[in-house]
């Protein structure tokens, strides 16, 4: 019996995918913040970091860089 309910476990899942994606975005440039590599995407109008992994275009080319290996 885990001492997690169901709920809890997909919350646990769902931040643990969070990271993985932004970690993997971040060896890329973004394209649309001009984000570094290593530097998390930010808001191009506040400046603030993003409060999702990346932007899409910065997923979507670490993505195919990663199925190009």
């Amino acid at each position: 019996m885990s001492r997690y309910t169901q709920r809890e476990l997909r919350q646990i899942d769902e931040f643990a995918n969070f990271w993985m994606t932004r970690e993997d975005a971040e060896t890329e440039r973004c394209e649309h913040c001009a984000a570094e590599p290593g530097q998390t995407c930010r808001d191009p109008d506040t400046d603030e970091p993003v409060r999702y992994p990346a932007h899409w275009i910065r997923i979507k080319t670490s993505e195919q860089r990663k199925d190009q290996t």
